[in-house]
């Protein structure tokens, strides 16, 4: 992801979808020193943000403009969110996320709830996921990975640094399966492109490294109705993004689209 001096980032006149980019450039680097450079500057860092994100979501070059509306408005709380960093990271590393799947895997992380990931106990997982996209909170793992792509975050439960964290994790899993052959990532992986593969999920025109990417979001082994739940998982996220079904473990289907 670029670095930028985030001193000379302009916060006063964010007017298009460049300066609403640059600011988010910032706010994505570091949202510390993004708060103080508003500061310095005698503006209202929550309004900049909201600024730069409402222009972003209505990128005129993003391939998809609006995300599906599920059946009750809490669900269609975030869209804006989604559709601003989803066409910010497309943007910047020059990709092709569908926002519609990124509000899918939100839905089935958290049903879009701000909330800790627990155990069958009801107890917190330590290292477990956090907020809207459950984001690992594992400062050697996923917390790592994302401080070395440019991403920190100060918060797991801000809104906008957890999708920004989940949609860049997200494009780095993709990236790995896509592009990075020779990793070690990607030879650890292996079960997972061989059990999707196997799995045989309905994907459209999605990229296959976008189903891969998403299995690895996931992650989970454990076993359930015979296949690893990261491929129940992920089946469960493309029938919602495709068709919107969602099914739970005992196979009810939910129709979630409004």
């Amino acid at each position: 992801m670029p670095k930028v001096d985030i001193s000379k980032i302009n916060v006063k006149d964010v007017n298009d979808t460049d300066s609403a980019y640059l600011v988010m450039d910032a706010y994505r680097q570091d949202p510390d020193a993004f708060e103080k450079r508003c500061k310095d500057e005698d503006v209202d860092s929550k309004e900049v943000l909201k600024q730069a994100l409402d222009l972003a979501a209505n990128d005129p070059n993003a391939s998809v403009k609006t995300v599906i509306k599920y059946d009750s408005e809490r669900l269609n709380k975030y869209d804006t969110n989604i559709l601003a960093w989803t066409n910010y990271y497309n943007d910047r590393l020059g990709g092709d996320l569908d926002p519609n799947l990124v509000k899918a895997i939100m839905y089935r992380e958290s049903k879009m709830r701000n909330i800790s990931q627990r155990n069958k106990k009801g107890q917190i997982v330590e290292n477990g996921g956090r907020g809207l996209m459950q984001v690992e909170d594992n400062p050697k793992g996923v917390r790592k990975t994302l401080l070395n792509l440019g991403v920190k975050m100060n918060d797991m439960f801000n809104i906008d640094q957890n999708i920004s964290a989940g949609i860049a994790v997200l494009y780095y899993r993709y990236g790995i399966f896509k592009y990075g052959h020779e990793t070690k990532e990607y030879k650890l992986w292996q079960h997972i492109r061989d059990n999707i593969d196997n799995a045989c999920i309905s994907h459209g025109n999605l990229d296959i490294n976008w189903l891969y990417a998403v299995a690895a979001y996931n992650g989970n082994r454990e076993s359930i109705n015979g296949e690893p739940r990261y491929v129940w998982g992920t089946r469960q996220i493309l029938s919602l993004m495709l068709k919107g079904n969602f099914s739970d473990e005992k196979g009810k289907s939910t129709t979630v689209w409004k």
